[in-house]
């Protein structure tokens, strides 16, 4: 792809990479790495399950080069979080249910996963 002519949209200057280049996938690594230690800082109770849905929701809207299929994977399982999180509040209680626990952990387990493998094929593609 040629990528002559391509300047910043901001101060103007050429660009040698496309907006979706090396930097973007940099990019989506740092997050999807922020994700993943947020997750083991919830699990060992640093951080508190409010913060830990807003946060995740805020890196996952963030991210520019993962698919979208991957992304729409993720914010459903982000969801059962969320509602077993909004359904203890409903209910006027200061923490989840077991039930939500339960689902909680295992939404977070996956969501782990998730990003640790799609860490291990943006780095790999970015060395390609």
């Amino acid at each position: 792809m040629n990528n002559e002519g391509l300047s910043c949209i901001i101060c103007g200057k050429a660009q040698d990479d496309p907006p979706w280049g090396e930097d973007s996938m940099q990019k989506d690594i740092n997050i999807l790495e922020l994700i993943d230690l947020k997750i083991t800082r919830y699990f060992n109770k640093v951080v508190y399950i409010s913060d830990l849905i807003y946060d995740l929701e805020s890196y996952l809207n963030q991210l520019t080069t993962v698919d979208d299929q991957w992304k729409k994977d993720f914010r459903t399982i982000w969801l059962d979080i969320e509602v077993a999180y909004s359904l203890a509040l409903d209910e006027g209680l200061e923490k989840l249910t077991e039930e939500g626990a339960v689902l909680t952990e295992n939404s977070l387990l996956n969501l782990k996963t998730m990003t640790q493998n799609k860490l291990i094929d943006l780095k790999a593609h970015k060395n390609e």
